[in-house]
């Protein structure tokens, strides 16, 4: 009996794809030494699905990129996010975020407070809690990279991951 686990949380399906490609030649392998029978043809349809199929959907599943300039020293609202049921407009909880990737330069801000939604259309105005993703860049210029995750209460958006890259630009001076 072969039992094979391979993961990887940065790029799950390379993992998978190893396992697979691991299965077929040590299956192959036994088989040709003529320690099993003959491979299940269904065995075969079954690894070709997984290597056709699952990368696209793991992909739709990948974290979303985003990108910001922030003057040095100032605070920039990266994200806001709110849930709000659209068959009744009743808020729902703000969602918890986690950060991910710390920055190094700058700092990254998680707070709550309220706001108004504007979507769906429906039930604009309504006011809901909002978690807010801030960034405080600090006086070094230069990029760096951030990423956080969003808990949602409702199963279709789940748990949605941002990665992203925040460029610290020279402030720019005042008009008076």
């Amino acid at each position: 009996m072969l039992i094979l686990t391979a993961f990887s949380t940065t790029r799950p399906i390379r993992g998978l794809r190893t396992a697979l490609i691991a299965t077929l030649a040590a299956l192959g392998q036994s088989r040709s030494a003529g320690a099993c029978g003959p491979l299940p043809r269904y065995f075969s349809a079954t690894s070709l699905a997984l290597l056709c199929c699952l990368p696209g959907v793991l992909h739709a599943e990948g974290a979303q990129r985003g990108s910001w300039t922030v003057g040095a020293g100032s605070t920039t609202v990266l994200a806001e996010y709110y849930e709000i049921q659209g068959s009744d407009c009743r808020a729902l909880r703000a969602p918890p975020v986690v950060i991910k990737t710390r920055p190094t330069q700058g700092k990254l801000v998680i707070n709550t407070t309220t706001g108004q939604a504007d979507k769906p259309a429906k039930c604009r105005n309504v006011e809901v809690p909002v978690t807010r993703v801030l960034y405080h860049a600090g006086p070094q210029l230069g990029s760096e990279t951030v990423g956080w995750e969003i808990f949602f209460q409702s199963r279709e958006l789940g748990t949605r991951s941002v990665q992203g890259t925040v460029t610290v630009t020279a402030r720019q001076p005042s008009r008076r």
